[in-house]
């Protein structure tokens, strides 16, 4: 599906530019109509800046700091070493890697070659415009585009800033709630990053927690921009494959066209829910599925909440029985709290009625009353108590050492599934009638089992069993 459609000229016109003078960049081979110098005037004739305006602060200092993009020719991905693979995504592969000269440790983003008849692909060109223009503390840092490979097989690479988790393996690690303060701490950052996209008129499409970044100290940090878009107003018609079904609103879902910066507040409302429970918020199997768990939490839409709704709901022949919200039951005031009795059965993360109220604006199904960025921000949940509360390094220490038992496990009892197939598929070879207590194989009355002992040694050692010193013998008579 076309990403960019044309406009039509008269909407075109009346659509006020949207892009920061501070971005933008000056197109090779156009030429800019010389502009007359201004006439300096006197200093009693300046007029005065407004001391309302003078006196306001930057909106919850979430400003992007823009940074000039880099120039010259590209070094070789040689001077860096790669150690291991992190993670694979729909547009490129992360490693860790080390700079040979200094030493230091980064993050190596390989982007996926596609052919595309028009030169880079267009994801690639969006996200490392996005990374080497704009500066927060709450968002990915690029460092420099490095290459690899022939002129016939060019692979390109951009090296970030190393993070050491994804918000995704805290919450798996967490063997209980998070605390109601950590929880503020991680959705104040995370607004933070937003907000400062959005008031660069950029929109991210694709948040949740796998791309949400925790370093060691506990800051957070937003990355994977390869479904980033520019946007303005009013809003215009874009793709709807984008953001993770889980974390996709309902204006996509039902198939309304135009969408802007609120389909990242709905995801952001969706991460707020995994954060108070440790799981997905809604797991829809389906996108039917998806509506409907999203309307037995949030309500079903109504002619006065939603008049949009009822046509394109209509128009794809969806109908959905009328429920209300149903999140103050799911997310109760009183949950996980270690000082109170019974405080540590709890499932889920005490929520206030604040915190209530936010999740109740973030999952707002109408995008035109969902809250923006700026105004979550503002909002009176991060100034009750309690407190912001960040994940000291002896707890980040420990997740991470707990995440790395869970995933050798994993890859343990992987093994064991995978050597137990194998003798499976031996079974018919060897005589064997099938798998019996600690996964050992049975042998078939009046087969002769020349191989039963050591593939039973094998099954038990990947198990880790002891071995028995278990034998077979033929049956007598035989």
């Amino acid at each position: 599906m076309d990403d960019d459609p044309k406009p039509a000229e008269d909407a075109k016109a009346k659509q006020p530019a949207f892009m920061p003078n501070t971005l933008r960049l000056k197109r090779a081979g156009i030429s800019k109509a010389p502009v007359k110098p201004k006439i300096p005037r006197p200093a009693s004739e300046e007029p005065a800046e407004p001391a309302s305006r003078a006196a306001t602060p930057p909106v919850s200092q979430a400003k992007m700091v823009p940074k000039r993009l880099p120039t010259g020719e590209c070094r070789s991905v040689d001077c860096y070493a790669r150690l291991n693979l992190i993670a694979e995504s729909q547009h490129g592969i992360v490693y860790r890697a080390r700079n040979k000269a200094t030493g230091s440790i980064v993050a190596l983003k390989k982007f996926k070659n596609r052919k595309d008849p028009d030169g880079f692909p267009i994801t690639f060109l969006r996200e490392i415009s996005i990374l080497f223009t704009l500066q927060h503390p709450n968002i990915i840092t690029a460092d420099e585009v490095v290459t690899g490979g022939s002129e016939e097989d060019l692979h390109w690479f951009v090296v970030l800033e190393y993070v050491d988790h994804d918000l995704k393996d805290l919450i798996t690690a967490m063997k209980r709630p998070f605390l109601e303060g950590q929880v503020k701490h991680f959705m104040h950052q995370t607004l933070m990053g937003i907000c400062a996209m959005h008031e660069s008129w950029l929109i991210h499409r694709d948040l949740k927690t796998t791309n949400l970044l925790v370093n060691y100290r506990g800051v957070l940090k937003v990355c994977d921009f390869g479904m980033a878009r520019h946007c303005g107003s009013p809003y215009r018609p874009y793709t709807d494959e984008v953001i993770s079904r889980w974390y996709r609103p309902p204006e996509i879902l039902i198939g309304k066209p135009t969408y802007g910066a609120a389909v990242d507040m709905w995801s952001i409302g969706c991460i707020f829910g995994e954060l108070l429970q440790r799981g997905v918020c809604i797991p829809g199997e389906s996108e039917l599925d998806q509506l409907s768990r999203m309307f037995k939490l949030c309500g079903t839409p109504t002619e006065e909440s939603w008049p949009e709704y009822a046509t394109y709901a209509q128009k794809k022949g969806l109908k959905y029985p009328l429920q209300s919200s149903a999140i103050r039951q799911k997310f109760p005031k009183l949950g996980y709290d270690p000082t109170y009795v019974h405080g540590e059965q709890c499932k889920t993360t005490s929520l206030s009625n604040e915190g209530a109220d936010l999740l109740e604006l973030l999952l707002t199904c109408n995008p035109d009353h969902r809250v923006t960025a700026a105004d979550a921000l503002e909002h009176p949940f991060f100034e009750v108590e309690p407190a912001s509360e960040s994940l000291t390094p002896e707890n980040l220490a420990q997740l991470k050492k707990d995440l790395g038992d869970a995933k050798a496990a994993a890859k343990k009892e992987a093994a064991a599934k995978a050597m137990a197939a194998k003798i499976q598929q031996q079974v018919p070879q060897t005589g064997f009638s099938g798998i019996g207590g600690f996964g050992m194989v049975q042998p078939q009355f009046g087969a002769v089992n020349p191989m039963a002992a050591q593939l039973n040694a094998q099954l038990l050692a990947a198990r880790g069993v002891a071995a028995l010193g278990l034998t077979f013998q033929k049956p007598p008579g035989t």
